[in-house]
């Protein structure tokens, strides 16, 4: 069993770190090196209150991808910036210090009740940190009088387990001494560990999906949020130096990259091809970041091209006359071109690299599809199949 305890600098983050504290057992992750960190080798992670918010909303799809495969994520405090999937907080009103709370019957919270978890009772705009409006179907453990969440459990929202309050704020009141807290948050730590092994099958098992390099391109976020987008777990750039990518059915490099980021992480890339991965990549390669492929700019004649008979081609169909080449790939020797310029350049083909696969091209399929074309789906679909095929080990959806 590995916890970790994603640590924002704060004095409650070192102290309860202590020996014989609660989170003494916890390998501390730095945040700033969030990024480059695999966390799905965690079974339970800590985010415990005063982490930068801005910095972890930043690392949101890092942290979604956690949690779908099966992790169980323990979260304290205000929830400013939405970075934690099925959450929305909101600042205090008055029933959260006027009223004492609703506590429900939880194993958690046995011999607790509303008294010993009342612990910001005003004045107010004093020192209340508010409360969650949580997914349908989460379990709210505390709530204030109006029935929204101080302290809830999770489960939907996501494949994992996420544990969050805000306004009973176990790490703070431990830290500074309260026995309440103390034996609660102990109690808690020991809970997730057992409900970790509930999901641990999912955060060893090879997932259905197929890691998607994010820069925050306007069509990039639309085609991950758009119906297509259920294949594709989001991956930024600058965490391409964290993530395990043979834990995914394959990479998919959209057009408008970030190609510094990628040139950075080559070596990283190439490996992972060289190694048995599956790559997608449809994009100007104007760096040398991909070993064998070079990109130029070139006008495209899509009336003088030549196609190949191929289900990757024949998948372009719906697709119709609009579809549009952003100039030509030169790819080595060997390669397959299954849509070609009579220079013997190409607007797809496929590859190999060591014992992986590429399919490279400068049809950017996905990039329409993101602007809200339902054209090219059937190319999509068709690509993240290609991609899914080989020698694998068995994978789960998610």
């Amino acid at each position: 069993m590995r916890q970790a305890l994603i640590d924002g600098g704060g004095a409650a983050h070192r102290g309860l770190q202590a020996p014989g504290r609660p989170f003494a057992g916890l390998e501390p992750i730095p945040l700033e090196r969030l990024a480059q960190t695999e966390l799905s080798v965690f079974d339970v992670v800590v985010v415990p209150r005063s982490c930068d918010a801005d910095r972890l909303f930043a690392r949101r799809h890092q942290i979604r991808r956690y949690l779908d495969r099966g992790g169980v994520l323990i979260s304290f405090g205000e929830l400013l910036t939405d970075w934690l999937p099925g959450a929305h907080w909101e600042a205090e009103r008055p029933v959260d210090v006027e009223r004492p709370p609703t506590v429900t019957n939880h194993p958690l919270l046995a011999g607790f009740g509303p008294d010993e978890l009342w612990w910001h009772r005003g004045p107010e705009k004093w020192c209340c940190h508010g409360h969650v409006n949580t997914s349908v179907g989460a379990e709210i453990l505390v709530a204030n009088a109006d029935g929204q969440a101080w302290l809830y459990v999770d489960r939907v929202s996501t494949a994992g387990t996420i544990v969050s309050g805000s306004n009973v704020d176990l790490d703070t009141h431990a830290f500074h001494g309260g026995p309440n807290a103390e034996t609660l948050l102990g109690r808690l730590i020991e809970w997730a560990a057992a409900e970790a092994d509930r999901t641990a099958e999912l955060r060893s098992t090879p997932s259905a999906k197929v890691a998607y390099a994010y820069t925050g391109v306007h069509f990039q976020r639309g085609l991950l949020d758009g119906p297509l987008g259920r294949d594709f777990a989001a991956v930024p750039v600058e965490e391409l130096g964290g993530i395990d990518l043979a834990t995914y059915a394959g990479l998919w490099i959209p057009r408008e990259s970030d190609q510094r980021a990628l040139h950075a992480h080559r070596d990283r890339i190439a490996k992972y091809v060289a190694d048995g991965g599956r790559l997608i990549v449809l994009e100007e390669l104007d760096r040398d970041w991909l070993p064998g492929i070079s990109w130029r700019a070139a006008s495209i004649d899509i009336t003088d091209v030549r196609m190949t008979t191929h289900p990757l081609v024949e998948a372009l169909e719906p697709f119709g006359s609009p579809w549009n080449g952003h100039g030509v790939l030169d790819l080595p020797t060997g390669a397959e071109i299954l849509i070609g310029t009579p220079d013997g350049g190409a607007l797809l083909g496929t590859l190999e690299i060591g014992s992986g696969r590429v399919l490279a091209g400068t049809i950017d399929a996905d990039a329409h599809a993101g602007y809200g074309s339902t054209l090219p789906a059937s190319f999509v679909e068709a690509a993240v199949a290609w991609l899914r095929v080989g020698d694998r080990t068995p994978i789960l959806a998610g």
